[in-house]
């Protein structure tokens, strides 16, 4: 309340809040409630029809975005029009045992990122090598929030969708950061769909049982690809392909390095 800033809640529980909870959010002009208990991807679609406004930024819900951080990041979008978005810095926080302090660690490695090679191709192959989750919740120009996380589909690994969004982003344009604090990430609670998650990217990625969605999947980001950047069908295809088995190959050698390390620890 009380900033320029226009806040949506799409709120997907079972029941919505109650009258006097909801009466409490609408009473601020810049804020607008709706319930709909439909699916995430959904949800994200119902929410681009709202966005209204030059910028927008998507924002957990037990999460806190920073006025300075947000402003140091529109500041930047206003000055480089060859932007698709910009995030700031983000820590991680989770309260000790009895919840009399709050500890925070490094969130992402965001410092300093960037992605500012010329073409869509290089900007996607080169973030596969080291992914980090930089675009999620990044200050994007509206069209292109709209044609990423208000555009993506539902896949059996949720991660696909992720990877999805960020994809679709940097076919749209450069990506960068500010030195600001943005973005503070909690830990204090355990994901809601935590059977989802356990279907890793490596996993979807190489099971013969996925192998038909594997194949729209590749099929829509290369059309999209396609459409955003002007690469030729073919090429598109590959580009999806190879930057998805990077991402992979680094995940999985990352997986390997753990086990090791826990094996290690262990004898």
């Amino acid at each position: 309340g009380g900033t320029p800033v226009r806040l949506v809640l799409i709120d997907g529980s079972d029941h919505s809040v109650s009258a006097a909870h909801r009466e409490v959010i609408e009473s601020a002009e810049n804020v607008c409630y709706l319930h709909s208990p439909v699916s995430y991807v959904e949800r994200l679609k119902l929410a681009a029809s709202y966005v209204s406004t030059p910028y927008a930024v998507m924002s957990g819900d037990d999460e806190f975005l920073l006025p300075a951080g947000l402003a140091a990041a529109v500041r930047l979008l206003d000055q480089e029009r060859g932007l698709a978005g910009c995030v700031g810095q983000c820590l991680r926080f989770f309260p000790t045992r009895r919840s009399h302090r709050l500890m925070f660690e490094m969130g992402y490695p965001y410092w300093r990122y960037r992605r500012d090679e010329d073409s869509a191709e290089q900007r996607i192959l080169h973030a596969m090598d080291g992914y980090n989750a930089a675009t999620c919740y990044a200050v994007l120009r509206s069209d292109v929030w709209t044609e990423s996380w208000g555009s993506v589909d539902q896949w059996t690994c949720p991660a696909a969708t992720e990877l999805q969004q960020a994809i679709a982003v940097l076919a749209r344009g450069r990506f960068t950061t500010v030195d600001q604090l943005f973005w503070l990430r909690s830990e204090e609670n355990p994901p809601v769909d935590v059977v989802a998650r356990r279907l890793t990217m490596v996993e979807w990625w190489r099971s013969a049982e996925h192998a038909e969605e594997r194949r729209r999947y590749v099929a829509r980001l290369a059309a999209d690809l396609e459409n955003a950047a002007s690469i030729p069908s073919a090429r598109s295809l590959e580009v999806v392909v190879s930057a998805v088995d990077a991402l992979v190959a680094t995940q999985d050698a990352m997986n390997h390095a753990g086990q090791e390390a826990r094996r290690r620890v262990g004898r």
